[in-house]
């Protein structure tokens, strides 16, 4: 899930270039973090759940459809 430190980088990059107009980029920055944030949290539960009621894991493959080389 990452940590904040992602955030510490960029508002450090941006007081030590001085460009402090750039620091209106971040709230999009943390609307990202918190998508994914909402992701993984859902799939570890899923998966905790799925480990407590004994399901068994699904795997779709994907298809390939290009030729096997021999050799």
């Amino acid at each position: 899930m990452g940590n904040f430190a992602a955030f510490f980088e960029i508002v450090i990059a941006v007081l030590l270039d001085g460009n402090r107009r750039r620091l209106r980029l971040l709230p999009f920055n943390m609307l990202g973090f918190m998508i994914s944030l909402f992701a993984i949290s859902g799939a570890v539960w899923s998966s905790m759940l799925d480990s407590l009621l004994n399901r068994e894991m699904v795997w779709d493959k994907t298809i390939r459809y290009r030729a096997e080389v021999t050799q």
